[in-house]
């Protein structure tokens, strides 16, 4: 049956990696070309109903959990108490959970599940993965007493991760890593603020500094890896500070062993890692002491900011050579934005959307444009008021890579409307609203329209969509606070 979990012949391997098993035993050839065991070949799964709701007693919450935990039980008195499919029959098992949330969240971009490896210790981030899956169904359906499960289920889980983060053997382990990253993706899901997911993403930085880059060689750690670099960057740039994942090694180490496996967008993700540092160094120069040297600060940002929108380019012209043609063009729905020229005729801002060949692509065609934006404020901000042409090229640049996102968001709208979309295309659209949205009130308008459907309509229901655009940058720190910070 199609979209019901657990009845393909595919190995156990094949399937968390998503790919087409060929389905020879006991070893297939994808596996075997992989250098990887096929784990346990499956048997019929039906999802089982025991006719009772889940009765669980009620825990009191440790001071750590208590803010985020409440938070996540004030945001589910915000959903529809009408009446959902569960309303008058048995409560729903993990199972259908876990079913569920694997076939529509994330699907194809984000991997919650993995590859395989039989020695690999997945307790608790499979506690984790059900106190997301629980609080997606029940969220997904507005069905408030699964999704209150689903909290308790997260309390239960965050007194065991801070379990193991106190144990020396397991606070390193992929386990945990895992548990912290599945915990984040839950805040970013649920929690109506920023805290928990940024917490969760530095948390996770500081343990994968701990195991060294030399320890994601392998799969599945480096598979991890990859996956953890954009919610640990989006941290820092949050909170504008330095990543370590901007140093060289950690661009390397993890991949030297066979660098054909690094993919493309990888090196885009690279890139990406440089950007909190142009924060922090933005901050030092407005808060630097004597203010003479403000002016050599700025030169010097300036020109890291330009060398690295150099390399962007250069990135995109290895990308163009290697994708080929990634994307097509559709005609505009009556919907899109327009703005009215003086003889009072609608003219739509854009005449064509963007489809792509895949989410992989459209991801990094989104991030590309996004980090044009990133960039080009900086250099906006440093020239503001000097008219120098190379910066007005760059606020060309600027508008054209936003209405490129724009351009492509009906596609990613459509692919999260299928399960296959990610929270990566939201910092994206903050950068498109910052680009275009501000200066054009008629696509800021749409933007926050696109906000909300992510949030609330029937293409996802992502919590951190309703505070996008209200996220704003820590006031800078007096110099001599950030002196020491950087030693």
């Amino acid at each position: 049956m199609v979209g019901v979990g657990g009845r393909s012949k595919a190995c156990k391997n094949c399937k968390r990696r998503r790919v087409k098993c060929d389905e020879t035993r006991p070893n297939c050839r994808r596996c075997l070309k992989a250098k990887l065991s096929c784990g346990d070949w499956p048997t019929m799964t039906i999802i089982q109903f025991n006719g009772q709701p889940e009765q669980q007693p009620s825990t009191p919450k440790t001071e750590p959990e208590l803010q985020i935990v409440d938070t996540i039980e004030n945001k589910t008195g915000l959903l529809s108490s009408s009446w959902s499919p569960w309303s008058k029959v048995a409560m729903p098992t993990d199972d259908l959970f876990v079913s569920y949330t694997l076939a529509h969240l994330l699907r194809g971009s984000y991997q919650l599940d993995d590859i395989y490896v039989p020695e690999v210790d997945r307790v608790l981030s499979d506690t984790c993965f059900l106190a997301l899956a629980t609080s997606y169904f029940g969220n997904d359906h507005r069905e408030q007493a699964v999704v209150q499960r689903g909290v308790r289920r997260y309390s239960s889980a965050l007194k065991g991760l801070n379990e193991a983060l106190h144990d020396d053997s397991k606070s390193r382990t992929y386990d945990v890593l895992k548990a912290v990253l599945l915990m984040a993706t839950y805040e970013m899901l649920l929690s109506d603020n920023s805290n928990g997911w940024i917490v969760h993403g530095l948390g996770l930085e500081r343990l994968i500094e701990f195991r060294g880059p030399e320890s994601f060689k392998r799969m599945p750690d480096r598979d991890l890896f990859e996956t953890s670099r954009p919610s640990m960057i989006y941290s820092a740039i949050v909170l504008h500070k330095n990543t370590i994942l901007s140093q060289k090694r950690w661009k390397v180490i993890p991949w030297e062993d066979d660098l054909g496996q690094k993919d493309v967008f990888q090196y885009l993700i690279d890139i990406l890692a440089d950007c909190p540092q142009l924060l922090v160094s933005k901050d030092r120069m407005y808060t630097c002491k004597p203010k003479e040297k403000a002016g050599d600060l700025a030169r010097a940002l300036d020109i890291e900011t330009r060398s690295l929108l150099v390399q962007l380019e250069a990135w995109k012209a290895s990308w163009d050579a290697s994708e080929g043609d990634y994307c097509s063009e559709t005609p505009v729905s009556s919907s899109n934005p327009s703005y009215i020229p003086p003889n009072g005729v609608p003219v739509p801002f854009w005449t064509t959307n963007l489809y792509y060949n895949s989410l992989r692509q459209a991801n990094a065609m989104a991030m590309y444009n996004a980090c044009i934006i990133f960039l080009g404020k900086i250099i906006r901000e440093l020239d503001e008021g000097n008219g120098h042409s190379s910066t007005i090229q760059v606020a060309n640049q600027m508008y054209i890579a936003g209405i490129e996102i724009c351009r492509s968001a009906e596609y990613h709208l459509h692919v999260m409307s299928q399960g296959t979309g990610s929270f990566a295309f939201l910092f994206p659209l903050r950068m498109a609203w910052d680009a275009v949205g501000i200066v054009e009130p008629a696509i800021g308008v749409w933007l926050t329209e696109v906000l909300d459907k992510i949030q609330f309509g029937a293409v996802g229901r992502w919590a951190i969509a309703g505070y996008l655009l209200n996220i704003q940058p820590p006031t800078p720190q007096p110099a001599k606070e950030l002196d020491s910070q950087l030693l």
